[in-house]
């Protein structure tokens, strides 16, 4: 496709929420490796780190989950008729995966759920297991270096997603890590007021 063939408008707001997404889960992460085997006093880092969690589901679905409540899924950026554009990205994800497209279907409707029945609403049946988030870092690196391709000859001004994502991550690591050890000492609060939300693996 060429510039004349996307809608230029949901490009915009759409890459910078999967650059989010990316950026809350390395968050979360640096977080997680660094609480690892600490009893925390405060309950500030366990909230700060089921907050990134939540956001970045949420950002991911917002590009990634429901076509039809989403003005920024992916599916928007076709001009007319979405069923090229369809094709293109199904199939490329489910290579670049290594799956099927009925694996696909299933880890979409994971992440889905967690996001309608546990961090956007809540719904009380819900006691299913916090999707692997893994899956849902390589299906952004994959629109990455797919919308790339797609708004071709107009260019994405930035180094690949993959990359960032390698180089921020380091960076974090070292803040979060720093910023934690030196709140270990800090006053804790009540038991009772910790959050006990599920954590993501």
């Amino acid at each position: 496709m060429n510039s004349t063939q996307y809608h230029s408008e949901v490009f915009a707001e759409q890459v910078p929420l999967v650059y989010l997404f990316a950026r809350h889960l390395i968050h979360y992460r640096a977080l997680k490796a660094a609480l690892a085997g600490k009893q925390c006093r405060s309950s500030f880092w366990i909230d700060t780190s089921n907050a990134h969690i939540s956001q970045a589901c949420i950002y991911w679905c917002m590009v990634f989950g429901s076509y039809v409540s989403n003005k920024t899924h992916w599916h928007k950026l076709a001009v007319g008729p979405a069923n090229t554009l369809r094709r293109s990205f199904r199939k490329g994800i489910c290579e670049h995966l290594g799956i099927s497209e009925a694996e696909w279907k299933r880890y979409w409707k994971e992440m889905v759920t967690f996001r309608n029945q546990y961090v956007a609403h809540r719904d009380l049946t819900n006691q299913g297991p916090v999707p692997l988030f893994d899956r849902a870092l390589e299906v952004a690196f994959f629109y990455d270096s797919w919308v790339r391709q797609l708004i071709a000859p107009d260019i994405l001004d930035t180094p690949p997603l993959r990359e960032i994502y390698a180089n921020y991550n380091s960076v974090v690591a070292l803040e979060v890590g720093s910023a934690v050890r030196a709140t270990e000492a800090e006053p804790g609060v009540p038991g009772e007021l910790r959050d006990k939300a599920r954590e993501a693996p």
